[in-house]
């Protein structure tokens, strides 16, 4: 279904954090990271509330992968 809603509202930056969510509790932490990514890009410095989660999440997903200084970059966010 989110894929779906990427599809047809490409802009709407929520649908591809909640993709994003989806990802995390999988488990796929590079994926999930491309899609926080592309919530960040689609808000382009609007600040909205599940912003900070975003960078939350990110910093989880490089801890689990092992990258900690980028896990430690994106909690500064």
């Amino acid at each position: 279904m989110l894929a779906k809603a990427i599809e047809s509202s490409p802009e709407n930056s929520f649908n591809y954090y909640n993709m994003g969510l989806q990802l995390f509790s999988r488990g796929k932490y590079r994926e999930s990271i491309e899609y926080f990514d592309k919530t960040i890009e689609k808000l382009n410095g609007r600040q909205v509330s599940y912003l900070p989660f975003c960078y939350s999440f990110k910093s989880s997903c490089y801890c689990s992968l092992g990258q900690h200084n980028e896990a430690v970059e994106q909690a500064k966010e």
